[in-house]
């Protein structure tokens, strides 16, 4: 059996060995401060122009499908579709991490469960409100709001977040400006 002080070196340790694995340079983006709610705002959201607010949810319901999310509820009246999708957040990075601690730990006469606490899945839900444009007639403002929730291996909440991602963002503006190009020229 492990005295108290042999426990703690090797809890000390795996801490070591996992805060090693996780540590990266500083970058210049890390020190910055985050956005600020109007960045933010600008970042989700987009005009378009099209013939009707139908037509923006209606394409927009068809790109949302072909980027494989699930369509959740429709407010058409309110010009609100949410929609979400399930998909992985493994981390091979953490996972090699956790087993390093799970072997310490092993090592010290103990199961400590770490890989247990791997990320797992994570649910993206996706909010987009059509209004139209008071500023001109015939274009409709599209906001978009992504969020995340991660799971670990046993369906643990680990995180929940806003995404505010510019890349992501783009992406889905770029799919839905194709769609909604698409819809009016049918």
């Amino acid at each position: 059996m492990r005295t108290m002080t042999q426990r703690c070196c090797l809890g000390l340790l795996a801490l070591s060995l996992l805060q090693a694995c996780q540590m990266s340079p500083t970058r210049e983006d890390d020190l910055r401060l985050r956005e600020s709610p109007m960045e933010i705002r600008s970042l989700q959201t987009r005009t378009f122009a099209a013939p009707s607010e139908t037509e923006v949810l209606s394409a927009s319901i068809a790109a949302l499908q072909d980027m494989q999310f699930n369509i959740d509820r429709i407010e058409t009246p309110l010009g609100v579709i949410t929609a979400s999708k399930l998909s992985d957040a493994e981390s091979p990075r953490e996972q090699m991490a956790l087993l390093l601690v799970d072997m310490v730990c092993m090592l010290g006469g103990e199961d400590c469960g770490a890989l247990a606490t791997a990320s797992d899945d994570q649910q993206i839900t996706l909010t987009l409100v059509v209004q139209p444009s008071l500023a001109t007639p015939d274009k409709y403002v599209a906001r978009v709001t992504l969020q995340r929730v991660v799971y670990d291996t046993v369906q643990r909440v680990l995180l929940k977040e806003p995404l505010n991602d510019p890349e992501i963002y783009q992406a889905i503006f770029d799919r839905l400006g194709k769609s909604i190009f698409m819809e009016a020229t049918i």
